[in-house]
């Protein structure tokens, strides 16, 4: 009871921060400006962020060239609640993508659709709060590197400014830290080449790293397999390889009440068309430029009526008399159900249109390039 009338003198005295008080001239008195104070309350950390995607799914004699850009947010409660849901690596709210395929036969072409899922964009995430190497985040030039048992796993930089990071997840299993959520790959049959992830970080105030301090993140992920099969685009006894490289960047972080933290589990951008801030998310390459402007002059309608429909499909049941159907059913309860097998010519006929079909698609793709 005692501390908490300290703790009333106190807000009645010292005036809010960032304010100055209010002179009243009539009665000479100081007029302290509105304070509200809400103790205990609640609270959760959204960050929504952009996320630029460049990758690769690579065999002996396919790929597949993905550039993908997408608005995600990550959702932190400070304190464990059942009142809303958590998660610490990227909801995708809205996302557009761009496909190449290229074959060892020179066919080249282009799609907003993929039935394959290679990219390793998704599972990088917020992190747990680490503390820093003494010496870095103090507003000094400084710098400090940490050791595996080979090779580096962690250098440290830091200015007046801010704070950066270049971990090698591979020198050492303390650096798999920054990527929680990917670790439980390394289970599993896959074999990584590379990885490598990057940090920025706003000036810590303590000399811990949280994920509300990050600013940007990038990576570039190499490895042999993916951890699931990846069937029809590769033989099984064939291996296939993925790479990686991608940039998160953080476009806005507040705390938030939990009846807002509820309003954006339930938000939906899809319809809408954002673009990020331009002091924040450089400019595309030239070749993705190139490869969006290729998918986004498809025809997809056009290309839809093109084709023509298999001529064995939706034919009209022939009709039959009471006599006959009588004997169809009495025939298959004796030899079987009879199955009718297509003329061999309507056959023939079929695949030939088809290979045409294949040519002319094939011709249009080489007249795009």
């Amino acid at each position: 009871m005692k501390n908490s009338l300290i703790l009333l003198l106190l807000l009645a005295v010292i005036p809010a921060h960032g304010r100055k008080p209010k002179h009243d001239k009539l009665s000479g008195v100081h007029v302290l400006p509105e304070f509200v104070y809400t103790p205990g309350e609640p609270r959760a950390l959204h960050i929504l962020a952009f996320v630029r995607d460049s990758s690769s799914l690579t065999t002996y004699t396919d790929t597949v060239i993905l550039f993908r850009e997408k608005w995600v947010d990550f959702m932190l409660p400070e304190r464990p609640t059942k009142k809303i849901s958590q998660w610490r690596r990227p909801r995708v709210l809205t996302t557009k993508s761009y496909y190449r395929f290229k074959d060892y036969g020179g066919l080249d072409s282009v799609s907003d659709k993929c039935s394959h899922h290679f990219s390793w964009s998704d599972w990088i995430g917020m992190i747990k709060p680490v503390r820093i190497p003494a010496g870095i985040g103090h507003g000094e030039v400084a710098a400090d590197t940490l050791r595996g048992r080979y090779r580096p796993y962690e250098i440290w930089h830091s200015d007046s400014d801010a704070v950066t990071l270049k971990a090698n997840v591979l020198a050492d299993t303390i650096a798999r830290r920054w990527v929680p959520d990917i670790s439980l790959f390394f289970r599993d049959d896959i074999d990584f080449d590379e990885f490598k992830v990057n940090f920025t970080f706003s000036m810590p105030e303590d000399g811990i790293v949280r994920s509300r301090d990050i600013e940007k993140i990038d990576c570039k992920i190499l490895s042999q397999g993916r951890g699931h099969p990846l069937f029809n685009f590769h033989k099984p006894d064939r291996p296939f390889f993925v790479e990686t490289y991608s940039q998160v960047y953080i476009i806005d972080k507040a705390y938030i009440s939990i009846d807002e933290a509820k309003e954006w589990e339930k938000v939906d951008l899809r319809s809408l068309s954002l673009r990020p801030p331009s002091d924040i998310v450089p400019d595309k390459s030239a070749e993705a430029l190139a490869l969006i402007a290729r998918v986004e002059g498809i025809d997809h309608d056009g290309s839809r009526l093109d084709i023509r429909p298999d001529s064995r499909l939706g034919r009209p049941k022939p009709k039959r008399n009471f006599g006959q159907a009588v004997w169809r059913r009495l025939t298959n309860m004796v030899t079987g159900p009879i199955i009718k097998v297509h003329d061999i010519h309507e056959v023939k006929k079929d695949m030939e249109r088809q290979r045409r079909l294949n040519e002319l698609e094939q011709k249009k793709w080489k007249k795009r390039q």
